[in-house]
């Protein structure tokens, strides 16, 4: 069925939301930052009768705190709200926690999905224009996923990373970074900076297969990323990128601060998920 509603999901720990297919099970609503400012949290305590409570709620479809290994299967989140405001399908605000999303759809436009914590997202369609997928993580996994810049998308931009220096980042792996017909050649870059000194750019983009909307220079530069000249870690990074017909893509008009990551770089920490989660404090089992 298809469920027009928001969802409050807080301090629930192992939990699976499955429906019964990605076309055939759908939540979705029409929220923004221009109705509810901001990206939202819950109220400690039900207010006094009369009280005051303005505008808490955010302005995700799924507004999700203090959870560990909610999972999210065989369903779609829809923000229905359109083009020109930030519009989440889910925050997921939970600094420690761990999100697992299976054969899903996450689609909007600006700020599609808003991540913290440890999260993995495999054989799922992510679709939007602007920062579509962004937010604070530790560590983000995209594995075999189709990362969809839509019809409102030229010059769009796929992710704004805001990460702590060390962490792993945003990782694209084994993916389709695909584009709805009218969306320009050259038009969508793979990221761009917030411009917060306090925050690392850390993307990275393993083994995916790019259309031709994908700038040449791939990074959007301004403002200036953190770091401005990548290292294995921290920074915009790529390995493996090819064409839809699988022919390399030239890089040599990347921006200069990125990176093509070696080999070995690779093998260490981006090969496989088992990899990817090395960082993390609960170990990787979890996510294979």
């Amino acid at each position: 069925g298809i469920y027009e509603e928001q969802l409050y999901i807080r301090s629930k720990n192992h939990l699976t939301i499955r429906g019964a297919g990605k076309e055939s099970t759908v939540i979705r609503f029409d929220n923004c930052n221009a109705y509810t400012d901001g990206v939202g949290s819950g109220v400690t305590s039900v207010p006094d009768y009369g009280t005051a409570v303005g505008k808490v709620g955010g302005r995700s479809v799924v507004l999700v705190e203090n959870c560990d290994m909610l999972r999210f299967e065989n369903i779609s989140l829809e923000n229905t709200h359109g083009h020109g405001s930030q519009a989440e399908t889910v925050y997921f605000n939970s600094d420690d926690g761990r999100l697992i999303a299976v054969n899903c759809n996450f689609t909007g436009e600006q700020d599609t999905v808003e991540l913290k914590g440890w999260c993995l997202f495999r054989d799922c369609t992510l679709t939007g224009d602007v920062d579509f997928i962004w937010g604070y993580v530790r560590t983000a996994l995209f594995e075999s996923c189709e990362i969809r810049s839509c019809e409102n998308a030229n010059g769009g931009y796929i992710v704004q990373a805001r990460c702590e220096s060390g962490d792993r980042g945003f990782v694209f792996l084994d993916c389709d970074i695909t584009a709805e017909s009218g969306v320009a050649n050259g038009s969508v870059y793979l990221a761009r900076s917030g411009g917060n000194a306090a925050d690392s750019d850390n993307v990275t983009y393993v083994n995916c297969r790019m259309g031709e909307h994908i700038a040449a220079s791939g990074w959007y530069s301004s403002p200036e990323p953190n770091p401005s000249v990548s290292s294995g870690v921290n920074g915009w990074k790529e390995y493996g990128s090819r064409n839809v017909s699988g022919v390399p893509v030239d890089v040599s008009s990347r921006y200069p601060g990125s990176r093509q990551l070696s080999s070995a770089e690779y093998e260490d920490m981006y090969r496989d998920a088992a990899a990817v989660f090395s960082d993390c404090p609960r170990g990787s089992d979890w996510a294979i």
